[in-house]
């Protein structure tokens, strides 16, 4: 392990563009290129957990209550000696408490302030310890009226609850320990349809802050949550390679659909397929269209004219990236 007091603090619907808001300005700035798996949770814990891809660790949506997983950090910091503890929130699904001696569980959604004493007294009684909280407080659904504010308002309030409680969280780690922030997926505020992160790949849902108390290089690489198993349990952070890979299941019109992406810096591409077994490829050129407002593989033959998306250059790019 790299070192023999860690606090993973993971806030639930945290987007990255939401990092310097509120009360995380005291954490300073997140690592730019981190990534979630997916867009949901279980996936996204899984991989934190395991430091694997859904590909290899087969959780791919909400999974059931006897879903376990090869390997955990907190069995890693099991066999270190290491004393584990984490708060569940509402989720069931067995690999959450893996590994873990010590579980708060808790079936509301947004009941992390209660069980703060206990986790402070937790790090306090101890020299050593690994700690996994799961931060509900940023999730959906938002408190406050409609005719109150926008959506953005009211999730901004959540996420402010959120940071709160870190902020409280890391005041009670001890001097030394390694403090990880980050969320296991992003939230849709209206910048794509549907709201909230039921379906899609957009980077509003993928697109995560990771925040951690020691600095590391992160600059030259991108990075997927299955990198935090790397970076806790073995010191440093593997290469994440080119292109990132993602996926997800989710409801879109009623139809279940299944996402898979892969995304570089210039482009993504994402694959969907729908109940019906149609498949639908997007392309979206994110130097030049980082809102993936427009699809090149849907809009690219109709709109030769428009020199800021479609022209030849851009053409001759995603051909010699095996796109098109």
């Amino acid at each position: 392990m790299i070192a023999d007091k860690i606090l993973l603090l993971v806030c639930d619907s945290l987007r990255y563009d939401h990092w310097n808001m509120g009360f995380n300005g005291r954490f300073g700035p997140s690592v730019r290129n981190w990534y979630a798996v997916s867009h949901c949770s279980d996936p996204n814990f899984a991989s934190i957990y395991s430091g694997m891809l859904p590909a290899e660790h087969g959780v791919y949506l909400q999974v059931d209550r006897g879903v376990t997983l090869p390997r955990t950090i907190a069995e890693m910091a099991q066999a270190t000696g290491l004393p584990t503890a984490t708060l569940v929130i509402q989720h069931t699904a067995r690999f959450y408490s893996q590994g873990f001696d010590t579980v708060w569980a808790s079936s509301n959604a947004k009941a992390t302030h209660p069980f703060l004493p206990e986790l402070q007294q937790f790090m306090e009684d101890r020299s050593e310890y690994f700690v996994a909280v799961r931060l509900m407080e940023s999730h959906e659904p938002y408190t406050g009226s409609p005719r109150r504010g926008k959506l953005e308002v009211r999730y901004k309030r959540g996420v402010d609850s959120a940071l709160d409680i870190c902020s409280r969280l890391v005041d009670a780690a001890k001097p030394g320990t390694l403090i990880i922030i980050t969320a296991d997926h992003g939230e849709g505020l209206g910048d794509h349809k549907p709201l909230g992160h039921i379906c899609g790949l957009y980077d509003e849902l993928i697109h995560v802050p990771f925040w951690c108390s020691r600095m590391f290089n992160w600059k030259a690489r991108a990075y997927q949550h299955n990198a935090i198993y790397d970076l806790i349990c073995r010191g440093w952070t593997n290469d994440a390679g080119w292109p990132l890979d993602f996926c997800g299941i989710g409801a879109n019109g009623g139809e279940l659909r299944w996402f898979a992406a892969k995304r570089t810096d210039a482009v993504k591409v994402v694959q969907m397929i729908g109940s019906d077994g149609l498949e639908q490829i997007s392309v979206f050129d994110l130097q030049n269209d980082p809102a993936e407002r427009f699809d090149l593989a849907t809009n690219f033959p109709e709109r030769p004219e428009n020199p800021k998306f479609a022209d030849r250059a851009t053409l001759r790019r995603l051909k010699k990236l095996g796109y098109m």
